[in-house]
């Protein structure tokens, strides 16, 4: 056999190799992928979603919070802070189930509230972290500690005073953190800020982070104040 025949023999096996490897790498492909999407039981759908998860929109949060707090808060206890605090947690955690579907926990890594998704032990995914802070003087706080939290939306609930519109206020506290709030992909934000109780006449108002750390306002078609709440 001459030496050119030779290569050509070489050349021929290489590729035979080479189209085997790969036919076994597209037949393993599709067992895996067949398998995980046939996956039954608690956590299947976040498997099929896997990267493709339905994003939580600052905004869906909002309007479903809003009328939890509409439908299970009383006028009378928003001037409480232990009660209000209990209705503002409570509305949290049936936002995160009714409205998204989602597990719930209190106190799990300091959070006021956890929406997450769980797949199977030892192996959950954190989607909605969300903090109430009574006092309007120390909720920077509890904003710097979200800051450093991986969810997909992370919301902050707490009051404004008098003086500074509370989109001012918040863009204040934004400013200095807009690095560690903007650094994790696809984070989002939500702000509900209410108003305090000498003026409860006036709205609650939500606010959301463009994708330059810019506070903006969230359309509420349906304006909820505390002396609208039943007595």
């Amino acid at each position: 056999m001459t030496d050119e025949k030779v290569k050509r023999v070489k050349r021929g096996v290489r590729s035979a190799r080479m189209a085997g490897q790969i036919g076994l790498g597209i037949a393993l492909h599709r067992s895996l992928n067949c398998h995980a999407i046939s996956r039954r039981g608690r956590g299947s759908a976040f498997l099929r979603r896997g990267a493709h998860m339905d994003k939580i929109k600052p905004a869906d949060f909002w309007t479903a919070y809003r009328e939890a707090l509409r439908s299970e808060g009383l006028c009378a206890k928003y001037c409480d802070n232990k009660q209000w605090t209990a209705i503002a947690k409570s509305a949290a955690m049936k936002v995160c189930t009714d409205r998204f579907g989602l597990d719930i926990s209190k106190e799990d890594l300091r959070l006021d509230v956890m929406g997450w998704e769980s797949r199977k032990k030892f192996d959950w995914f954190l989607r909605i972290a969300y903090e109430h802070e009574n006092d309007r003087r120390t909720w920077r706080s509890e904003l710097c500690k979200l800051a450093h939290v991986v969810a997909d939306l992370c919301v902050l609930a707490s009051y404004y005073g008098k003086g500074t519109p509370a989109c001012k206020a918040l863009q204040k506290a934004v400013d200095p953190l807009k690095q560690r709030l903007l650094r994790v992909p696809g984070r989002q934000w939500l702000f509900v800020f209410g108003p305090p109780i000498d003026s409860m006449n006036l709205p609650l108002e939500a606010f959301s982070l463009d994708a330059n750390g810019q506070v903006v306002r969230l359309n509420d078609g349906k304006p909820l104040t505390p002396n609208s709440l039943a007595p």
